[in-house]
């Protein structure tokens, strides 16, 4: 009966919820800005939170309570380019000001890596173009561009910064930096294709 109650207070809770936030494989969205062009920016006008290549640190069993990402098996090694990284669409055009962050299923941003806590931080969104970061607890750790963010204390981010959550490394992209990121990514791949 207990267990019942928590399974429907979790799904009450997360239908009272704002939806979690859309995220897309970075090189989706290179492919989306070469074919779109201009129309890109109008479809995707909002900030970007880049969860950047590195090391994984797989959660353990019932360290994430609703969902779990697994990595890709051994047959589904070519789908995935090489070191492509997942691209979080901050879009605040519904009025929401705050994103919850950390490896609980109930987060806006679902960060599954067992460095990063439960609810490891808060992005909040006072106005359009500014952006705050706060530890949610004593405990969790926090580096915005190299330096040590102290609990209880938001501070301010500028577009380009990075956010070091546990031993995951984030960037924050206003709409024009995240512009140049993909154009930059884009020739990249346009310079490895083969020549017809």
């Amino acid at each position: 009966m207990a267990e019942s109650l928590r399974v429907w207070q979790a799904l009450r809770g997360a239908l009272n919820s704002p939806p979690m936030v859309r995220s897309v494989l970075l090189s989706v969205l290179i492919r989306q800005q070469l074919s779109l062009k201009e129309d890109f920016r109008r479809r995707y006008p909002h900030w970007w939170l880049v969860w950047e290549e590195g090391a994984w640190n797989v959660s353990g069993p019932g360290e994430q309570s609703l969902s779990r990402t697994m990595p890709p098996r051994d047959e589904l090694e070519d789908c995935l380019p090489t070191g492509d990284v997942l691209a979080f669409e901050l879009d605040v055009s519904d009025g929401r000001q705050i994103f919850k962050l950390g490896r609980s299923a109930q987060n806006d941003i679902v960060i599954d890596d067992s460095t990063v806590s439960r609810e490891h931080l808060a992005l909040h969104c006072p106005s359009p173009n500014d952006w705050l970061a706060e530890t949610k607890g004593p405990g969790r750790r926090l580096f915005i561009s190299g330096k040590r963010v102290a609990h209880g204390t938001p501070v301010p981010l500028r577009p380009g910064d990075t956010l070091k959550v546990g031993s995951v490394v984030l960037t924050l992209y206003d709409p024009d930096l995240f512009d140049r990121r993909l154009q930059s990514e884009a020739q990249k791949l346009l310079a490895k294709a083969p020549r017809r």
